[in-house]
């Protein structure tokens, strides 16, 4: 996620220069063949038309996009609030002394949990961050699993159920605690419905051929009425649009692993601080800062 309140414009150039070379090339040969009489002008109301349709179609695409980016944050954050409830249930209500190692086992768990999740989206190995929460024996397990954070929700509730058993912890503080399990289920379901629905193809593709058919009816309309001004006008124009659909494809795929991404990476060390805090542990991890101006 690029936590800068402002973005350089050389970065823009730099990722746009190809589109912006076109659309200052093309209005400036249309000028030149304007003033050679080398011309068919077009009217005016129709890129004018043409114009109106699109940033209807761009509203609407930019807005789903950002909605689909902003759905993953809030979904993160509600993960962020059930690892703190689930950590403070286990430690309040599985109680006794020897029920010490499960409390911290189940909570380290957990912690590997969101590590796991956010590797499985951004299809990556979660093995380096989760070897040291987990013992040998899951590990192995986890790898052959097809869906790892499932499976360490499934472990997750066969320990509360032994734990029931053991006696360690009331029956009925197990639907509580069950409960916060199930909402991390939902929200790995919820993930997943954002990563595997793909934004519509051909919409986009619709839309960027208006763009194109905008900025191609543009510039034989305005020049022989603006005559040379009508190159920067054509030109920022046609970047206007192009850019705003730029911003729709940036926001669209929250999961892939670059600098538009939910910053999961630091979601996940900030659960892991929080919840060894919760232990009483005192040698915790350093909470990630942007890098820069991006934070993963």
């Amino acid at each position: 996620m690029i936590t800068r309140r402002s973005i350089r414009w050389s970065t823009v150039a730099y990722h746009s220069w190809a589109v912006m070379l076109v659309m200052l090339l093309y209005p400036t040969v249309i000028v030149a063949l304007q003033k050679k009489e080398i011309f068919v002008e077009i009217p005016v109301a129709i890129p004018t038309v043409l114009g109106t349709a699109l940033s209807i179609l761009l509203g609407f695409r930019t807005n789903s996009a950002y909605d689909r980016w902003w759905e993953a944050r809030k979904i993160w954050g509600a993960i962020v609030n059930d690892a703190r409830n689930f950590a403070r249930q286990v430690l309040s209500w599985i109680a006794g002394d020897e029920a010490a190692s499960l409390r911290k086992e189940m909570i380290y768990r957990q912690i590997a949990w969101c590590h796991t999740l956010r590797h499985t989206l951004r299809g990556g190995d979660p093995f380096d961050d989760i070897e040291c929460l987990l013992d040998q024996d899951e590990t192995d397990m986890l790898r052959r699993a097809d869906h790892r954070p499932n499976a360490i929700l499934l472990t997750q509730t066969g320990r509360l159920a032994e734990a029931a058993q053991r006696g360690f912890v009331d029956r009925i503080l197990i639907l509580p605690i069950e409960g916060t399990l199930t909402r991390f289920s939902d929200h790995m379901g919820q993930c997943e419905r954002i990563k595997t629905t793909v934004f519509p193809t051909q919409y986009s593709l619709l839309l960027s051929c208006i763009i194109w058919l905008f900025f191609i009816l543009l510039a034989p309309s305005l020049a022989p009425h603006l005559g040379w001004v009508a190159i920067p006008v054509a030109f920022l124009t046609g970047m206007v649009f192009v850019l705003i659909e730029a911003i729709g494809q940036f926001l669209e795929d929250p999961f892939e692993n670059t600098v538009k991404d939910t910053p999961m990476t630091a979601i996940c060390r900030t659960i892991e601080i929080n919840l060894r805090e919760q232990l009483g542990e005192t040698e915790l991890p350093e909470k990630l800062e942007p890098v820069n101006g991006v934070l993963m």
